[in-house]
């Protein structure tokens, strides 16, 4: 599992504003001169049509506590699919071997300026969460989750509801 998760000086891929890797950059540095990078998000669904969302932990150095999906940044020269094949694994010790790519948001404020490529996967594999990374885990039908989302009941990450949104879950 990667112990990086919130190590600032995490080296991870910096790009243009078209989505060109032109090097690398410490974690900290890039947000917090909001530098364009890259990351996923993953939708990982039961064969009944749950979709799986996580309670980040406390440890995380953006939206601590928030409801997600799985995600991560991608490092420098890792493609989009292997970073969502990876971040399965190292958050819900799930093996995943495929992936359907659903759409791709450029980069923007609504991104934490991250180009976000947007994934699902249908699993019936039992999670078993890294608990430096996620201290929860809930399958619900989506429109249950929309149901919350609506509410506010829960804290949601800003990138996750952009995520839902642009992609049509």
């Amino acid at each position: 599992m990667n112990s990086n998760f919130t190590d600032p000086a995490e080296l991870l891929a910096v790009v243009d504003k078209n989505d060109n890797e032109i090097g690398s950059e410490r974690r900290d540095i890039i947000h917090r001169d909001n530098l364009l990078h890259r990351a996923i998000h993953l939708f990982v669904f039961r064969h009944n049509g749950e979709l799986l969302l996580q309670q980040r932990s406390a440890k995380k150095d953006r939206y601590p506590l928030h409801w997600e999906c799985v995600g991560g940044h991608l490092g420098p020269g890792e493609t989009y699919d292997a970073c969502a094949i990876r971040e399965g694994e190292e958050e819900l010790g799930i093996h995943i071997t495929q992936v359907e790519k659903i759409c791709k948001l450029p980069a923007s404020p609504a991104t934490d300026y991250e180009f976000i490529t947007v994934y699902r996967t249908t699993t019936n594999a039992t999670p078993k969460p890294n608990p430096d990374e996620i201290i929860a885990t809930q399958w619900q039908k989506p429109a249950q989750w929309q149901k919350e989302i609506e509410a506010t009941a829960r804290q949601f990450s800003p990138t996750l509801l952009h995520s839902i949104i642009k992609s049509g879950l």
